[in-house]
């Protein structure tokens, strides 16, 4: 009987590892989807300061 419970205890801890090995699959991949949305916005950020840079210092209107 202890054995049985034993088994059951380990496929219990079996399962929980599965469904959490899933979780954190699910948050690599929402951190890497988020990284690059992080990385495009600071490059849409430095290309605008560049630009706003670029015509205060040339002063062309509406570039």
């Amino acid at each position: 009987m202890h054995y049985a419970e034993s088994r059951r205890g380990i496929e219990d801890l079996q399962t929980q590892e599965a469904a959490i090995d899933a979780v954190n699959q699910c948050l690599k991949d929402q951190y890497t989807e988020l990284r690059g949305e992080v990385l495009l916005l600071k490059n849409m950020i430095l290309h605008d300061m560049l630009v706003d840079g670029f015509q205060k210092l040339y002063h062309f209107p509406g570039l």
